[in-house]
């Protein structure tokens, strides 16, 4: 594994930041199916 760990300062700072980390670690999906089939975009 090439990622070292993650220290107290280096956390997201901002909501963009976050979202990015989040869907980098594939706990926020980009890319979403609605119960219409649609298909739903998470934007920053």
């Amino acid at each position: 594994m090439d990622e070292k760990p993650m220290k107290i300062w280096d956390l997201p700072k901002t909501e963009e930041e976050s979202v990015r980390f989040f869907q980098a670690k594939g706990v926020l999906p980009k890319i979403a199916i609605c119960d219409k089939n649609h298909e739903m975009k998470l934007y920053v």
